[in-house]
């Protein structure tokens, strides 16, 4: 890359956003581990 993106202010939401998904992803796994290891 030869920069900084031109979206640079948008990285707290992005921050915010990857951490939502984050919390979703490992409740859904500890909801479904089971399920899926079995």
């Amino acid at each position: 890359m030869t920069g900084q993106p031109p979206q640079q202010n948008y990285y707290p939401f992005w921050a915010l956003l990857v951490i939502a998904l984050d919390v979703f992803v490992i409740r859904a796994l500890a909801a479904h581990g089971r399920d899926i290891t079995s």
